[in-house]
């Protein structure tokens, strides 16, 4: 496809107290093989209490193209740092993209190209997620949840082929579709991206997964702010299943049957029940082999069967919480 074919592209990227990750992002996009002029930057900044904007604001100074658009995202949440994006958008294809990740240099080119010659019922092509962590417990979080056990969606496991599953973060997405969809509910505070996705697959627009281009994320060092992101994801899944009763999986029992199961086995040696701890014996074994399949040193395979357990328990905990909590949206 000649440059001059090539459509004019927003990249939204809404953003919050990412002064340790937002230079090497932006740079990521910066730095892509698509003619600066064919696209911009709109970033909505939820209120940052850090540096931020100043270094957005450098790197806008420094670089004349693509544009940086920058806009004040009073309502702070991603959801409505990202309906802000859109509005600010001028082209019909929009990017999406966060401030603590990388996109492979071909993130533009490859996802906007085939989402062209996509059928008007694709409303988006992502990319495979990488952990861009290389050391520390950020490292070992990704590992965890990129594992078959760990539960996260295909987009972390997608190789070689391109498929079709509503796991999609980052991509190119057709805006006239999003719009027909609607925009995301700003009252989400988290699992904005799982809000997109199944709104997506209730309207029957297909998510396609490109095997050819990546996005890398960097994970949080955090043990406590593990635990907490992961809580929030099951929090906000519920209030999904909640607000969208059809989207409701028997597979998403598993995570607050487990949480209650592992909480209700003191019991289990009280009363010398032995075989209660029968299924925990069996997680165990597919928790070891499912580590040592993406553990990257021998080193490695311990903890990430640990955090894949505490994935596994917040994630569970979370649910159960939003299953009680008065929805939000």
């Amino acid at each position: 496809m000649k440059k001059s074919e090539l459509p004019f592209v927003s990249v939204v990227i809404p953003v919050r107290n990412e002064e340790k990750h937002i230079r090497e992002s932006l740079m990521s996009i910066i730095n892509q093989n698509y003619p600066k002029d064919r696209y911009e930057i709109v970033i909505a900044d939820g209120m940052s209490e850090d540096k931020t904007i100043d270094i957005i604001k450098e790197i806008r100074n420094k670089y004349k193209r693509p544009k940086i658009k920058i806009y004040e995202n009073k309502k702070i949440t991603t959801a409505a740092g990202f309906n802000l994006c859109v509005k600010k958008s001028c082209s019909e294809y929009i990017i999406r993209f966060m401030g603590h990740a990388i996109a492979k240099k071909n993130l533009l080119k490859e996802t906007i190209k085939k989402l062209i010659k996509e059928p008007e019922s694709t409303i988006m092509v992502s990319c495979v997620n990488r952990v861009a962590n290389k050391k520390g417990l950020g490292r070992l979080f990704g590992l965890a949840m990129g594992s078959f056990l760990g539960g996260l969606s295909s987009c972390y496991r997608t190789k070689k082929i391109y498929i079709y599953d509503y796991s999609g973060g980052f991509g190119a997405i057709r805006k006239r579709l999003l719009k027909k969809i609607g925009l995301i509910d700003e009252k989400i505070k988290c699992g904005d991206d799982a809000y997109f996705n199944l709104k997506s697959k209730m309207k029957n627009y297909n998510i396609l997964i490109s095997p050819n281009t990546e996005v890398k994320i960097f994970k949080r060092n955090s043990v406590r702010k593990f635990i907490k992101q992961i809580f929030e994801f099951g929090e906000a899944r519920m209030k999904l299943i909640k607000k969208f009763p059809k989207s409701f999986k028997i597979l998403y029992l598993l995570p607050p049957i487990f949480s209650l199961y592992v909480s209700s086995m003191p019991l289990a040696f009280i009363y010398k029940l032995n075989w209660y701890l029968w299924p925990f014996f069996l997680y165990m074994i597919l928790d070891l082999i499912s580590s040592i399949e993406v553990s990257e040193e021998v080193t490695d395979i311990v903890p990430v069967m640990f955090f894949t357990f505490l994935l596994h328990i917040s994630y569970g905990a979370g649910m159960i919480y939003g299953f009680f909590k008065k929805p939000e949206f």
